[in-house]
């Protein structure tokens, strides 16, 4: 039940109905039965959209889905797709959904993801704007991830060996929601909304100054970079393509001047945007990169490319140990060389790690898949 305080407060419909949308839910998901509500709502539209939604789409005469991919689908360059949408497709919470693709008899599904990609694009523009290797970048070339080198900023730890799970866990959000100049509010409630429904708004902000003062070089840039790109309208990605603030331009007599940011939405800017171009831009870039030399270097090879998703490339594989190691050792050395590519100063310890199995959902690294093929 709701106290009196928490009812009055909370947003209501035009009719005056209690607000039931997502975000509003998130942001009180410890209030009784509304965890449980919203775990019951996402499985309800995973099984929507891959349940009965991925049979429909079956082709008939070949027996397998043929998805669309649209080329910068999105504004960032990403690819975006439909019939059906993979993009959507969970990895980490109900991964299970991914068991749905399987390899047919004789074969495997590979599977190589870039690590923490984003996180390593904004330690290379961070580098090259200062011109001096960034804190991420020292990271990343020590071999540690992110998240456990954010936690031994912010905990004053000195070894990897010495955080915990839930120190790397707390270190996730504040990687995720900051890398895109997320403010003391949009950073409380993304908190709350996925990761700590009782933090307070003073522990939130306490947290967010915390990673800044463990990554000034970064709190620099996205000031810096963002100042920038508003004086000289556009943000654009290492490969030079831009988006014009123009684009999204609003008329005076639409807005109301006391409304916040009047300025910049007269002219389209967008801070957080300004900052999110340029890495995902140049994610999207490198993925673009590695979809083209991997149908090259892949087409005498008994491999088939059968779907990207965001900064993962799918192969089906023959179940050969031989050909599975020659395939895997091939596709990682390209992507870290589209990576080098676009980023060239870039350290690629850990930066790809091919994984293999039956199922899509079902993966192991190679090399542990290799060592249990051995020991058979």
């Amino acid at each position: 039940m709701l106290s009196v305080d928490a009812l009055a407060a909370w947003p209501r419909t035009e009719t005056g109905k209690l607000l039931t949308r997502r975000q509003q839910l998130q942001l009180n998901s410890h209030l009784p039965a509304i965890d449980e509500l919203l775990k019951v709502r996402a499985l309800r539209k995973m099984i929507e959209a891959f349940g009965e939604g991925l049979i429909g789409a079956i082709n008939p005469v070949t027996g397998r889905l043929h998805a669309s991919f649209l080329i910068a689908g999105a504004s960032t360059g990403r690819f975006a797709a439909r019939g059906p949408n993979l993009q959507q497709m969970p990895k980490s919470r109900q991964k299970g959904f991914r068991r749905i693709f399987a390899a047919s008899p004789g074969q495997l599904v590979m599977a190589l993801d870039y690590s923490q990609i984003e996180l390593r694009a904004v330690a290379e523009l961070i580098s090259d704007w200062f011109g001096t290797d960034s804190t991420l970048r020292q990271s990343f070339a020590a071999g540690w991830d992110a998240h456990t080198a954010t936690a031994m900023a912010m905990t004053g730890k000195d070894r990897p060996e010495d955080i915990t799970p839930e120190e790397r866990q707390m270190a996730k959000p504040c990687n995720f929601g900051l890398l895109y100049r997320m403010g003391d509010r949009g950073f409380y409630n993304y908190l709350r909304a996925g990761f700590q429904p009782d933090i307070t708004y003073a522990e939130a902000c306490d947290r967010r100054g915390r990673f800044f003062e463990c990554y000034p070089d970064m709190a620099r840039w996205q000031d810096e970079y963002a100042r920038q790109s508003r004086q000289q309208g556009y943000t654009q990605t290492v490969a030079g393509r831009r988006w014009r603030w123009r684009w999204q331009a609003q008329q005076a007599e639409d807005l109301d001047e006391d409304a916040p940011f009047y300025a910049d939405k007269l002219i389209g800017f967008h801070g957080a945007y300004a900052v999110n171009h340029p890495v995902q831009g140049s994610c999207a870039e490198v993925m673009m990169i590695v979809l083209a030399c991997l149908d090259r270097a892949l087409r005498d090879e008994p491999a088939q490319l059968i779907a990207t998703v965001h900064d993962e490339v799918v192969l089906l594989v023959p179940d050969d140990s031989a050909v599975v190691e020659r395939i895997g050792t091939l596709a990682q050395q390209e992507m870290v060389a589209a990576f080098v590519d676009v980023f060239p100063q870039a350290p690629t310890l850990g930066l790809v790690d091919p994984m293999v199995g039956p199922t899509w959902g079902d993966l192991k690294p190679l090399k542990v898949w290799l060592e249990e093929r051995r020991s058979v």
